[in-house]
């Protein structure tokens, strides 16, 4: 029968309806009809296969809008191309250039195609016309499975960039909240407040904050938790909001001792999914200019003299006192400082100084953080900003290991 017409396909079936979910579909391109009916007879006895015969290339990979092949039979020589011409124009086909093709050629014919030359234009097999039937049906199911599999691997892959970009932004729209609770810089007749927080991650376990008591008395603070991520986080707001908002029944905020004894009943680690914290609370009477503090397993606080490079010592300000949350019998004390006039106070959390600096693998340290706390800053700039872009940037990567907060209160 002279072919008229393309495509050919099994009774039954349509390329609007290829039949069933099993997904193996083959698209053959035969310019015989004679051809296409042998082919047909080698997979007649297959369930799971759908068969749809073309007679020109481009028949083929219009059908391919709408039926989506997993393997591709090309049989040459083909009627009205020359050579592997019909190897090369398939591979042009955006809905074709990657599906399986097997090759059928007929090696009998004078000037066959070359192997070497076919594989070379994106053949995945070569098959001589026509191949023993068992093989030929495992050769196409294996190629097809496989093709299958790398399509459900895209699929998935798309669908986890979608939930991840999904979580990325969840995550962000949480940082931002988070990074909301905590008070605007803030300035008055008496100091100036900066700071600055950036996770290790979306998430952290890092906080800080600061407000006024009464009329004379201001609380400043900064809060770690142990570990990163969803849990840390949320357990850094339930604290934060117990300071912020002097959630503690009957407790004297002015008095640091008794609000780190009060947070450490609070919050017990057995109660929290082993969670810890460290942290540093101190609080400036702007009448006396007495900065009474106290900390729990939390880095010194370090106040800074209003001109450096003097005999004025930079002042390292911590008490004795185990991290929060660990052992309800744990004791704190506070100790008090007059506050020149001038002088800078710095708040942290060890993420600012327990950094790798690469590719020589040297760490910055106390002394080291000390040293960028003493650098100058341009007026007008944020301190605590420039301090952390200078350290990521020694520290040779995009992110640090641990979150970096610092608060810097400047006394009038």
């Amino acid at each position: 029968m002279t072919l008229t017409r393309a495509p050919f396909f099994l009774p039954g079936q349509s390329l609007e309806s290829p039949g069933r979910a099993l997904p193996i579909i083959i698209f053959l391109v035969e310019g015989h009809q004679p051809s296409v009916e042998v082919c047909h007879r080698l997979f007649s006895e297959e369930p799971t296969i759908s068969f749809y015969a073309f007679d020109t290339v481009e028949a083929a990979a219009e059908a391919s809008r709408t039926v989506h092949p997993t393997v591709l039979l090309l049989s040459l020589p083909l009627l009205g191309y020359a050579g592997l011409e019909a190897l090369a124009a398939i591979r042009t086909q955006a809905s074709l250039v990657e599906v399986p093709l097997l090759i059928l050629a007929d090696s009998a014919e004078e000037g066959a195609p070359s192997r070497v030359d076919a594989f070379r234009l994106g053949a995945t097999d070569y098959l001589g016309k026509w191949p023993e039937p068992l093989e030929f049906a495992a050769r196409v199911r294996s190629h097809a499975q496989a093709y299958g599999h790398l399509l459900e691997r895209r699929k998935a892959y798309i669908a986890l960039q979608a939930s991840q970009a999904s979580l990325k932004a969840e995550l962000a729209a949480a940082e931002a909240y988070l990074q909301g609770l905590i008070p605007k810089p803030f300035s008055n007749h008496f100091f100036k407040v900066d700071w600055f927080l950036e996770a290790s991650e979306y998430l952290g376990g890092d906080t800080l904050g600061f407000h006024a008591l009464d009329e004379r008395h201001w609380a400043f603070y900064v809060i770690d938790v142990c570990g990163h991520g969803v849990g840390a986080a949320l357990f850094s707001v339930l604290i934060l909001n117990s300071l912020s908002h002097s959630l503690l029944p009957g407790v004297d905020y002015t008095k640091p001792e008794v609000v780190l004894s009060a947070l450490n009943q609070a919050f017990p680690m057995e109660d929290h999914a082993g969670m810890y914290f460290t942290a540093w609370y101190g609080v400036y009477d702007v009448q006396s200019g007495l900065l009474t503090y106290a900390s729990g397993g939390h880095p010194p606080a370090l106040l800074l003299p209003s001109k450096l490079n003097t005999m004025l010592p930079v002042e390292s300000l911590k008490t004795p006192g185990l991290v929060l949350g660990a052992d309800s019998q744990s004791v704190y004390c506070s100790q008090s400082i007059a506050v020149a006039s001038g002088s800078r106070l710095y708040v942290f959390s060890d993420g600012v100084f327990e950094v790798e600096f690469l590719p020589a693998h040297t760490f910055l340290g106390m002394p080291g953080w000390l040293m960028e706390l003493q650098k100058p800053v341009p007026p007008g700039l944020s301190k605590p900003r420039i301090l952390f872009n200078a350290i990521r940037a020694r520290h040779g990567r995009s992110t640090l290991e641990d979150d970096f907060t610092v608060l810097e209160v400047c006394f009038n």
